[in-house]
């Protein structure tokens, strides 16, 4: 089902919405959610998409402030719809995504993840969090394992099943 800040819109609608592309410079976010906004000069206003979800969710508005709480009720009404049908909603960024990198990288990265004693998960959030530059939570995901190494506990080593 398309759920849209104004109600169920029609296939034809669907189309034309979904052709546009994400602007990082132009998100909404509610509830865990993200928007994508763009101007569409033939319909002279702001249409926005649910982004990172399989489910279709779009939105629009004449004004800023309008196309936000379009946003926030779309949001809103595909929640409450999933909620009166029983399923589960369809939730952004789960924690976990698959990465084609090739035998050769994947193997150097194993080789890596051995010689520093981690996972190769743990190897992998490593890099993206340098590469992003964001600080690991202080739990941390792997927190418990991470803090036994620093306490000197280093030779206890991933199972190989991470690599």
């Amino acid at each position: 089902m398309t759920f849209h800040g104004r109600g169920i819109i029609h296939p034809l609608d669907v189309r034309q919405v979904t052709s546009m592309g994400i602007s990082m410079n132009n998100v909404l976010e509610y509830k865990g959610y993200l928007g994508s906004v763009e101007f569409s000069a033939e319909d002279q206003c702001l249409c926005g998409k649910v982004e990172f979800i399989n489910d279709l969710i779009l939105f629009d508005g004449v004004s800023v402030d309008e196309v936000g709480q379009s946003f926030r009720d779309a949001v809103d009404q595909y929640l409450e719809s999933c909620a009166a049908r029983g399923v589960q909603p369809d939730q952004p960024f789960k924690g976990s995504f698959n990465v084609r990198v090739g035998g050769d990288l994947h193997r150097q990265a194993a080789q890596e993840a051995r010689r520093r004693g981690v996972a190769l998960n743990e190897l992998v959030i490593q890099a993206l969090r340098n590469e992003l530059h964001v600080r690991p939570p202080e739990d941390g995901v792997f927190g418990a394992w991470r803090d036994k190494r620093l306490d000197g506990l280093e030779s206890q080593q991933a199972p190989r099943s991470e690599w």
